[in-house]
């Protein structure tokens, strides 16, 4: 029982710790380039008072996709 639970926390936890599965699209920019801009506005988007030390972590899909959109990327859903 004790494992099922665990086993369940981290895949919770870990699911809502990753960058959203948004395609946002650059004319020139490499997939590194994408890469480190994802991260760097799902850095700046996650909300809650206790950011650093919460396990789960949440994410203001709209701040997002304003910080994508300000570094010149476009939705392509």
């Amino acid at each position: 029982m004790k494992r099922t639970v665990w086993g369940l926390f981290l895949i919770l936890s870990a699911g809502c710790a990753s960058p959203p599965r948004m395609a946002y699209e650059k004319p020139g920019a490499t997939p590194d380039d994408i890469k480190k801009d994802q991260q760097a506005c799902f850095r700046t988007s996650i909300t809650g008072e206790d950011q650093i030390h919460s396990n789960i972590l949440k994410l203001d899909r709209d701040a997002y996709k304003r910080c994508m959109e300000s570094r010149g990327y476009t939705f392509k859903g």
